[in-house]
Formats: structure tokens, sequence, C-alpha cells
């Protein structure tokens, strides 16, 4: 997925220089809109397993992972 969602934003940035209109863009981010939402749910889940394995003091210290 991340290759992919790089693939995309390589397109968008590609589109942007060659000055293709806003929908042409908005139509390539769209292609992106699935994945974006499986990396995100991704990030989530390991946020949890991350925090599932810290200890109480880990979690004290408010530094945590994954924002």
């Amino acid at each position: 997925d991340l290759d992919a969602m790089r693939a995309i934003l390589d397109e968008v940035r590609a589109a942007v220089r060659s000055g293709q209109s806003r929908d042409q863009i908005g139509a390539i981010i769209a292609r992106g809109a699935t994945i974006a939402r499986r990396l995100a749910e991704a990030r989530h889940s390991l946020r949890e397993e991350i925090l599932d394995v810290l200890t109480p003091e880990q979690k004290a210290s408010r530094c945590l992972p994954l924002g």
C-alpha cells in the first residue's frame, strides 16, 4: 500500500506540474482514498499493539508512539 500511495502522489505532482485541471487531479487523488484508509487503519492497529506492550511507566511518560 505504501508503494501504491507513493505512486499516486508522484502522479499528482506530475499532473500539477503539467497543468492538469483540478478535476483531473482530484480524480487521481480519489484513487488513493481506499489506500489511505487502509494505511490509517494499519497505523491505528500498530499503535494499539505497541501500547499493549508498554509498561505503566512508559505510558505515564506521555511519549506515545505514532502520535
